[in-house]
């Protein structure tokens, strides 16, 4: 699983099957992450005495510059593995996977400033049910 979120950078695939299962753990393990973040946050707030703009000022001064470092870094892997996955399908696929997956940030990226953001994120999740379904070396590219 490691391999495939963070490996075989260049040359790697994923057929659909595994595209779709390897995106579904993903997403469970960001959720897992937020709803780690909100306990922490509960358990404070309920061990300060209920005051959550106390407990996220005592947080911020025991934790602050460490916790958003690691929250950084949480979501550069996050980024970074869903774009590996992104990158291997398209691959897949028969398109160059890192030129394919800088082509769907250029454009959503372009709709979310043109028109607005829920459009982009309705279009991102219409160009991963695509590429989802597209079947294995349906685009031939020569060189």
């Amino acid at each position: 699983m490691f391999n495939t979120l963070f490996g075989d950078i260049r040359n790697g695939r994923l057929k659909r099957l595994p595209f779709l299962l390897h995106s579904i753990l993903l997403w469970l393990l960001m959720l897992g992450t937020v709803l780690a973040i909100a306990v922490a946050l509960g358990a404070a707030e309920h061990i300060i005495g209920g005051d959550l703009q106390r407990a996220q000022e005592q947080l911020m001064s025991s934790f602050g510059g460490v916790a958003i470092l690691i929250f950084i870094v949480l979501v550069l892997l996050f980024v970074f593995a869903s774009a590996n996955l992104h990158a291997k399908r398209i691959r897949d696929i028969g398109i160059p996977g890192w030129w394919g997956v800088l082509a769907i940030f250029l454009f959503s990226t372009a709709i979310s400033i043109l028109l607005s953001p829920q459009i982009a994120n309705g279009l991102g999740t219409l160009i991963w049910f695509v590429i989802l379904l597209i079947p294995s070396d349906t685009v031939e590219i020569t060189t």
